[in-house]
């Protein structure tokens, strides 16, 4: 079973997700940033996507990717995570402006792998922004393991 983990990140975060999951995984797994690759989704069993959201929106590459290869995504077990502090419908929200809906309806797993803010890692300005708008004065590390474990079991269900 070969899967793809197609990932685009701004600090990270999400690219830590995507190599959590590829420890839980069986098989050939390719974790690969959005923004410097864009592997046909044709060449893999199983998809994985994700990405953070910052100012409310996942990056650009990640939702070129989305709209490029949506067909194909369609016919393949298909995962999807975002990175955000956000919960409940401001996360469903989120979501609906990351990915289509078609793929949101036939995704076997769609859900929020927490957060993490590293503020040394971010510019000047993310950093005025995220201490001002989330009112963080510290780095925050709420990932949620369980979340990704839950993923990681959901996409080995689909083998």
């Amino acid at each position: 079973m070969r899967t793809l983990i197609g990932f685009t990140s701004t600090y990270g975060t999400a690219e830590e997700c995507a190599k959590q999951l590829a420890a839980q995984l069986v098989g050939e797994v390719d974790v690969i940033n959005l923004a410097k690759e864009q592997p046909d989704p044709g060449d893999y069993d199983r998809i994985i996507l994700g990405g953070s959201i910052y100012m409310g929106q996942i990056q650009k590459a990640n939702k070129s990717y989305c709209e490029t290869h949506s067909q194909q995504l369609l016919q393949k077990p298909l995962g999807l995570y975002i990175c955000s502090g956000r919960q409940g419908d401001e996360a469903a929200a989120q979501w609906q402006a990351a990915f289509p809906t078609a793929l949101l309806e036939h995704a076997q797993w769609v859900n929020t792998l927490g957060y993490r803010y590293n503020l040394q890692r971010m510019s000047f300005l993310h950093r005025m922004i995220v201490k001002k708008l989330a009112k963080v004065t510290q780095d925050q590390d709420a990932l949620d393991r369980g979340s990704i474990q839950s993923l990681a079991a959901a996409m080995e269900s689909c083998s």
